[in-house]
């Protein structure tokens, strides 16, 4: 296994742990909006469960694509979505004041880790090309 296929797989799961902790900084958000109405605060908290889900593609379809590197264009795709979401739900709870901290670091995480997945399987798929 080269060490690009290798990584990929590590940063997979990575990501799926920063997957687990949007979808949970993302609940805690929408609970802690219903007692003070945010409309950041709920869109921040919206973004970073879709930013979870997408981080989550992007672990399943990474893996699979450093297993056989020719199917390694999905997790391309997904990192590209995964990268946009997250970036926009760390803005969204970074304009939402002190209650989207949470959202915004895991969903800055969770929007690195998908731009580094979105590099290796690229990288991937040029091997397996060759």
């Amino acid at each position: 296994m080269s060490p690009e296929r290798k990584t990929l797989k590590i940063v997979c799961f990575l990501s799926a742990a920063a997957a687990i902790a949007c979808v949970v900084a993302g609940c805690l958000a929408l609970v802690s909006a219903d007692a003070r109405p945010q409309p950041l605060g709920i869109v921040g908290g919206v973004l970073a469960l879709l930013a979870g889900v997408a981080a989550w593609a992007l672990c399943v379809l990474g893996i699979r694509g450093a297993n056989r590197p020719s199917s390694a264009g999905g997790a391309r795709a997904a990192g590209i979505v995964a990268a946009v979401v997250g970036c926009a739900a760390a803005v969204a709870g970074v304009l939402s004041g002190s209650a989207g901290i949470a959202v915004a670091v895991t969903s800055a995480l969770a929007g690195m880790l998908a731009i580094a997945g979105t590099v290796y399987a690229h990288r991937v798929l040029e091997q397996s090309r060759r």
